[in-house]
């Protein structure tokens, strides 16, 4: 049964040879699909006359199902009468790019789908208006997929800090309970991608070489993000406010005459005006309305945006792809028992598998403009800065070494009986040393400060020792009595002196 359609195409194949049967294809220009002259037709005689890639898909699929060169015809039609033709019989059936729609579906028998297609807006470009309203634009600058890699990092951050920090026991700051550590330290590291001062102190060497790897990274997301947001603030204001689908509410939009173009752009609350698309000059006449400011936007099918977009650099195209339309090979209602529907049908599936459809796509669909200009600006992705994370990774497996390594040596030493012992031994050993330097500043300042407190304490004690004298006393005296103490006696007082405060600075260090 399987065999079915393929016996019976080859009989259909010989019974065209011998009866000189020309089967008919219809096509109507519309760019990159199908270029053509209306009212002409390509035959073996003016091979390659017409062009595009349904036009080159013709070709192809005549030639795999069997048909020779003179077997058939291509006829180039308006686009209604190119419908006309396929209902009423003068052509087998139609490539060219027709939308499988639920409406067209219910008139026509469509075989398997050639190419995935939709709308895409076009707009003008350089225009400065006032953009859009979009109350979390500022989400823009990184797509949702880094947004969320760094939500998670943040997270994978703060069990870590928890983790290294609860090494310290008691000295810690971070308190030893994960319900109540964890909010602490997530918060922490929250508070430093928004520059606020921390709450808690991260003492630990570990804790320290990864923070600097985090800060690294804030420092490099912020730069790239406010980078981001002014581009695309500029971008925004040269296409007058309208990057996509959802900035069409209340704009002015062109499109052809079809249903569902119309349904599909209400719903994003575009003002549409509907143009009767019958010849390729329909879609280049709403071009023009777009560039003498008629209208906002226009909304085609993405392979006519796309095109016009690479060509004529007064405009852009803009957002990515909606309401997904397929093109099919068409045929009249109630074929798809015929032999050539099912022929068709088995090669576009063929074609699909193989990559031929797709190699057509790249030849005739243009991926970007030709023109020097801007065309948007694209959220930064994860893969554009994974660098940062393996820092960051290269920070954290270096933290995990400095703790083994502390633990191995304490528990060698055998000063501790277990592992946990150790842990929490290199946990508060590498803490010390973190915060050595701070502590010998801060000491020496304090040190000095209460010397200098004490030596003031013990001049006003010694002046309130000495006794008063009286009017009695103050008679003239000798000259021996003038003289006073010795040069030695003052020096072995000042030795005495600073020896009491060496002693004293001594006792406040050993405390």
């Amino acid at each position: 049964m399987a065999r079915f359609p393929v016996v019976a195409l080859m009989i259909l194949i010989f019974a065209s040879h011998c009866y000189g049967v020309i089967h008919k294809i219809g096509v109507s220009p519309w760019d990159p699909m199908v270029i053509c002259d209306i009212g002409t037709s390509e035959t073996a005689a003016n091979d390659g006359v017409f062009s595009g890639f349904s036009v080159e898909l013709i070709r192809e699929l005549t030639r795999k199902i069997g048909w020779a060169r003179s077997d058939y015809e291509i006829v180039c039609y308006v686009w209604d009468d190119m419908l006309t033709a396929l209902r009423n019989g003068t052509v087998d059936f139609l490539l060219s790019g027709v939308s499988i729609t639920t409406a067209d579906a219910q008139k026509y028998s469509f075989a398997q789908p050639e190419y995935l297609s939709g709308l895409r807006l076009l707009v003008k470009n350089n225009v400065n208006e006032a953009p859009a309203v979009r109350p979390f634009s500022f989400f823009d600058p990184f797509d949702l997929t880094l947004w969320l890699v760094f939500l998670a990092t943040t997270i994978v951050l703060a069990n870590l800090y928890w983790f290294f920090e609860l090494s310290m026991g008691a000295e810690s700051e971070v308190r030893d309970k994960y319900a109540q550590g964890f909010p602490d330290t997530w918060f922490y590291v929250l508070n430093g991608f928004v520059g606020e001062d921390p709450f808690i102190e991260i003492r630990t060497y570990m804790s320290r070489v990864i923070q600097f790897a985090y800060k690294f990274m804030v420092v490099i997301l912020l730069a790239t993000y406010t980078g981001s947001v002014a581009a695309i603030i500029t971008v925004t204001q040269q296409n007058g406010g309208i990057t996509g689908p959802g900035d069409i509410g209340g704009k002015v939009v062109a499109t052809s005459d079809l249903q569902d173009n119309l349904e599909a752009l209400r719903m994003y609350g575009a003002n549409v005006r509907q143009y009767v698309w019958g010849t390729n000059e329909a879609g280049y006449a709403m071009v023009d309305r777009l560039k003498r400011g008629e209208v906002d936007a226009v909304a085609l099918d993405k392979p006519f945006v796309d095109y016009v977009a690479a060509h004529d650099c007064s405009v852009k195209a803009v957002g990515s792809t909606f309401n997904l339309q397929n093109y099919g090979p068409t045929f009249r209602n109630g074929s798809e028992s015929t032999a050539l529907f099912q022929a068709v049908n088995l090669q576009v599936i063929d074609f699909q598998i193989s990559g031929f459809v797709e190699s057509l796509a790249v030849k005739y669909f243009p991926s970007e403009s030709q023109c020097v200009t801007d065309d948007g600006v694209d959220s930064v992705k994860f893969v554009q800065v994974f660098g940062l994370w393996i820092i960051l990774g290269a920070a954290i497996v270096v933290a995990f070494l400095m703790l083994f390594i502390a633990m191995i040596y304490y528990r060698r030493k055998s000063m501790f009986h277990n592992w946990k012992e150790a842990f929490v031994k290199a946990g508060i050993a590498l803490s010390e040393a973190a915060n050595e330097d701070e502590k010998s500043d801060d000491d020496d300042d304090t040190s000095k400060k209460k010397a200098a407190d004490i030596e003031l304490a013990t001049r006003a004690d010694e002046s309130d020792r000495r006794p008063q004298s009286s009017a009695a006393d103050r008679r003239p005296q000798s000259s021996a009595d003038c003289r006073g103490p010795s040069v030695r006696d003052l020096e072995r007082k000042m030795d005495s002196l600073e020896a009491t405060v060496r002693q004293l600075i001594q006792k406040l260090e050993d405390r």
